[in-house]
């Protein structure tokens, strides 16, 4: 039997945990050992844990994200993994309504 990686989940957004907890539970050779939803519920999970990685959706405002990887790198435990939950083009469309935008990305 492979080693089990081990994963904190970091998400603001219920749907968005629960669709990536619900994702990695179903493979076989990973195990989640918490979700976090703000960046000050990161250091207890890590700090009892020590996950393999730490799993992080791009928070809103970004200085979450920011303060996220500032807080990962401080704890020295775990690898980062930092996911977008939309893509470039639909931020920019999102941004500017206008397709002519994404067009140029």
């Amino acid at each position: 039997m492979p080693p089990t990686l081990t994963v904190v989940i970091v998400a603001e957004s219920l749907l968005l945990g629960d669709g990536l907890a619900s994702l990695l539970a179903s493979e076989p050779d990973i195990t989640i050992l918490g979700r976090a939803r703000t960046v000050d519920e990161i250091r207890p999970l890590v700090d009892q844990h020590q996950p393999d990685i730490l799993l992080v959706s791009v928070l809103t405002p970004l200085v979450s994200t920011l303060q996220t990887i500032v807080t990962a790198r401080e704890l020295r435990a775990s690898r980062l993994c930092v996911s977008a939950p939309y893509t470039f083009r639909t931020a920019a469309r999102s941004t500017t309504g206008s397709r002519r935008a994404t067009a140029a990305i």
